[in-house]
């Protein structure tokens, strides 16, 4: 008896919207995934001088129902069109081969890596929009190249002219009816300071002259004053400080935090890697220590596939 290979059939359509309806817990998180994005992009061009000459800018539009978010990053060819935005699965590899090159990227450390592992963060996309354009050029490159999708079976590549266009990649959603809040700027600003307050590269919204986010963490500010205030302003209440700074653990690296008194009954712990929010934690301290609260960062943390919630390594 012989058998005959037969190649899987997959329906892509439902592929990319699973991933983006199943793997995060709101919806939200387009936004983050959009402005890591970003910032990745920043981190490769620039290296250590991302946050003085790197850009995240993001420009919502209530009558065409849009968000767009660019960066001034290092932009993608033909060839990484394909492979990050056209090619589930083979992305993962791809992201794996650069880690692994990290000289070549810039990326020669653990902790200037980059956020996004998975490379499945893009296609969160779908969850809000029901049509995604992707324009983008290299530095120094004759062309720019345009990636087009209605998140169904096909998505379209071209070569355009350079004319007119930065050296980066923006994205345009073109937002579906039940998610046109995405193109309100209060609710913008809001998320992309819950998820990227504190992420090394700053991020403008519309015509804003100062970034959204601080890029500073409270235990990196120069006077406690100002850590207070900046800790007030994120847990709406006034900051008693039971304790702040990094401890260099030299089994597993630097763990920044800032320790608050609450005096409530049930406080949080709000989980940061690589400076951008995971998720919050509750009764993570004893019993008799239940009243403190605050926020760690721990870059080495393992996460989950959709970074809402830590794993242990295997």
């Amino acid at each position: 008896m012989s058998f005959v290979a037969k190649p899987f059939t997959v329906n892509i359509s439902r592929v990319i919207r699973l991933l983006g309806s199943r793997l995060y817990k709101t919806s939200d998180v387009v936004i983050r995934e959009l402005a890591q994005n970003g910032r990745d992009a920043i981190h490769k061009r620039w290296g250590p001088s991302a946050i003085p000459k790197g850009r995240v800018q993001f420009d919502v539009n209530p009558a065409s129902g849009t968000l767009s978010v660019g960066d001034n990053g290092v932009g993608m060819t033909e060839y990484d069109l394909e492979i990050y935005l056209s090619r589930l699965g083979e992305s993962l590899k791809a992201i794996e081969d650069d880690l692994s090159r990290g000289s070549s990227l810039g990326l020669s450390d653990k902790t200037s890596k980059a956020i996004g592992e998975y490379g499945l963060g893009f296609f969160s996309s779908f969850m809000i929009a029901d049509e995604v354009t992707v324009t983008t050029l290299v530095e120094n490159a004759s062309s720019a190249y345009r990636w087009h999708s209605v998140g169904t079976d096909s998505y379209a590549i071209e070569r355009i002219d350079s004319t007119g266009i930065s050296v980066g990649t923006t994205v345009v959603l073109r937002l579906h009816s039940g998610s046109l809040k995405y193109s309100n700027t209060t609710a913008v600003r809001d998320i992309i300071k819950h998820y990227c307050e504190y992420l090394d590269c700053p991020i403008y919204l519309n015509h804003s002259t100062d970034p959204v986010n601080c890029m500073v963490f409270p235990w990196e500010q120069k006077t406690e004053a100002k850590m207070r205030s900046i800790l007030a302003e994120r847990y709406g209440t006034p900051i008693d400080l039971a304790g702040f700074g990094v401890k260099k653990l030299p089994s597993i690296g630097d763990i920044g935090y800032a320790l608050m008194c609450h005096g409530a009954d049930e406080t949080t712990f709000s989980i940061f890697c690589q400076r951008l929010f995971v998720t919050d934690i509750l009764h993570i301290m004893p019993q008799d220590l239940k009243y403190i609260g605050g926020m760690v960062n721990y870059d080495g943390l393992t996460l989950s596939l959709g970074r809402e919630v830590t794993v242990q390594p295997c």
